[in-house]
């Protein structure tokens, strides 16, 4: 069943997200597909509460979702929207050019980053997910920070924030229906597709820890599979933040 979308626009919010949560708070009855967006954010924020820089021109938005499905599935709805910018993105670049997904929750171009992604959910007795906030943030128009990348950069059409916005929200709504349905394996195939190769040098920072080794893929459920460089053990990793490693390091 598709998704009845309801976008409401805001010229200037201190975040889309914490606009979003606080609506849902307020309005106990609301309903999944309520949009959130605005033109500019004067406190936007990713994974951990680290700043978004929000720069001109460029896309922000949160929209609410109530799948009831149980918690060990967040992850894999965190990489299915990675999968809809994707798709999303590729309709409007030139074909030379084609976005790479980066494990949990990035997508780059040409090595900038330019999309990032954050997933947060309440749940019913720590086990079933009720409440589902997805912030997204896409550079447009403007890279606002060093190692960033802008999609119009890589475009030969006049891109911009509401047209990229209506194409994400239709591609979404057909892969959060075959989601529901059918599961994460077709899903989890077409991000392996998107991502890096097989074999290429990571690192990945979880808390204090920062373990070195080579990609090996997703797990079923959307864990990033590690194998360790010291030892060549497979380990499955849930949570952190991946660096791209090149064959000088």
């Amino acid at each position: 069943m598709s998704i009845h979308w309801e976008i409401k626009n805001f010229p200037v919010l201190k975040s889309t997200q914490d606009s979003l949560k606080n609506h849902c708070i307020k309005n106990m009855s609301l309903n999944e597909g309520y949009v959130v967006c605005a033109q500019s954010q004067t406190s936007g924020h990713g994974r951990h509460n680290r700043v978004w820089s929000s720069g001109d021109g460029n896309l922000y938005f949160s929209y609410y979702l109530k799948p009831f499905v149980s918690c060990n599935k967040i992850g894999e709805l965190s990489l299915l929207a990675g999968v809809c910018i994707v798709r999303a993105a590729r309709k409007f670049l030139s074909p030379q050019f084609s976005p790479v997904l980066k494990w949990p929750n990035d997508v780059l171009i040409e090595g900038g980053k330019c999309s990032g992604i954050i997933i947060e959910a309440n749940t019913i007795n720590n086990h079933t997910v009720e409440d589902v906030f997805v912030g997204v943030g896409v550079n447009i128009k403007s890279a606002p920070i060093k190692g960033s990348a802008a999609f119009h950069e890589f475009s030969d059409l006049n891109l911009n924030c509401t047209d990229f916005l209506n194409e994400y929200l239709v591609v979404f709504s057909e892969l959060y229906d075959e989601w529901m349905r059918l599961g994460f394996v077709n899903i989890r195939l077409e991000w392996l597709r998107y991502t890096y190769d097989v074999g290429t040098l990571i690192s990945v920072k979880i808390g204090n820890l920062k373990i070195s080794g080579t990609f090996d893929g997703i797990d079923k459920y959307g864990n990033l599979i590690l194998i360790c460089d010291e030892s060549g053990m497979r380990r499955v990793v849930s949570s952190g933040d991946v660096f791209i490693k090149s064959k000088e390091n």
